[in-house]
């Protein structure tokens, strides 16, 4: 019975120093690994993780856009009518035969039958469509286009040069399209700068009431250039502009309309004559007829501006800027004007 005991004893005795071999060979293997791993995480790239062998670089903070934008207001579709289906906008008859066949109505005793005839012919109220302004809001800054007339397809073609130095990617940018006959909104619609700048031509059909509105955008460096021109008073001086720039005219000198008649940029002083006209009035261009005889008129792209001693303007689109002297006939003419224009 002692053989057997020792026998027994001896062989849980070799139980427990096996188990005890396992342990120590798991645990070793485990540090082994442990190892292993962070020889490897060393070796990779910081700032990076391992993905079945693809590396996954971190995503990078928006950075910030340098520059201007030229977007081009194109063209838009416009619904017919509100959501609510109600006009854009309604004219009021003007009630004047309601007023006349109302007094008639008076006069034999029938005045509510005057009034009746008088709104008859007076006729309905008339509907027309919305005058469209669209307003890009960036960064705080509003930049808007011209009003059209009222159209339900309007066709800007108008370029607005958009400041964006000091925004990201993703910031908010809301495009509204407004009525410019009593300034309600139309539609808006909201996305980021990231968004807007990422193609060269863009279609928003996201905007409640409007179908569709085209933009074209060009990133650009504003460079600025500066000269003095002279513009006699018997001719025209041109010069070629991009659309979106802004143009600081500053005028001197003084230009003659005749001889012993000469007046600075802001032109003459307005007086009657005989006729009972401003003075010159005839002879200024038809656009400023009612601007002072003699002063300093431009054109740009097209767009009539008075000028005077200056001011800022904003280029509508690519084209030429003309200046002259608001007078037509310019054969009794002499002198003319120093203007400086500053075209960022």
């Amino acid at each position: 019975m002692r053989t057997v005991r020792r026998i027994r004893n001896r062989g849980s005795w070799l139980d427990h120093s096996t188990k005890r071999s396992d342990t120590y060979a798991v645990l070793s293997k485990a540090v082994l690994l442990f190892l292993v791993a962070a020889c490897l995480s060393s070796s990779s790239p910081r700032g990076s993780s391992s993905n079945g062998g693809i590396a996954i670089a971190p995503i990078a903070e928006p950075q910030q856009l340098a520059g201007y934008y030229r977007v081009t207001v194109v063209s838009a579709s416009i619904a017919d009518r509100r959501r609510d289906g109600t006009a854009w906008n309604t004219t009021r008859p003007s009630k004047t035969w309601m007023v006349i066949g109302t007094a008639a109505g008076l006069a034999v005793g029938q005045a509510s039958l005057g009034t009746q005839i008088g709104e008859l012919l007076d006729g309905e109220p008339t509907e027309f469509p919305p005058a469209p302004v669209v307003e890009i809001n960036v960064g705080g800054m509003a930049y808007r286009t011209s009003a059209l007339s009222p159209t339900l397809a309007p066709q800007w073609d108008e370029t607005l040069l958009i400041d964006v130095r000091r925004q990201t990617r993703r910031d908010p940018v809301v495009i509204n399209v407004l009525d410019g006959v009593d300034h309600k909104l139309i539609g808006t619609n909201a996305m980021t700068v990231g968004e807007l700048v990422a193609r060269d031509a863009v279609t928003l059909t996201g905007i409640p009431n409007v179908a569709n509105l085209n933009l074209r955008i060009e990133p650009t460096i504003l460079q600025q250039k500066h000269g003095v021109v002279w513009v006699p008073a018997d001719a025209a001086y041109e010069l070629e502009v991009r659309g979106g720039d802004i143009l600081k005219i500053t005028a001197s000198g003084t230009a003659c309309v005749e001889p012993g008649d000469c007046h600075g940029p802001d032109g003459a002083a307005p007086s009657l004559s005989g006729l009972g006209r401003i003075y010159g009035q005839r002879d200024n261009w038809p656009e400023f007829h009612r601007q002072p005889h003699g002063s300093l008129v431009g054109w740009i792209s097209g767009v009539p501006v008075w000028i005077g001693f200056g001011g800022e303007f904003r280029v509508p689109r690519d084209g030429t800027l003309r200046l002259a002297i608001n007078d037509t006939r310019v054969d009794n003419n002499s002198g003319g004007f120093w203007v400086e224009i500053v075209q960022n």
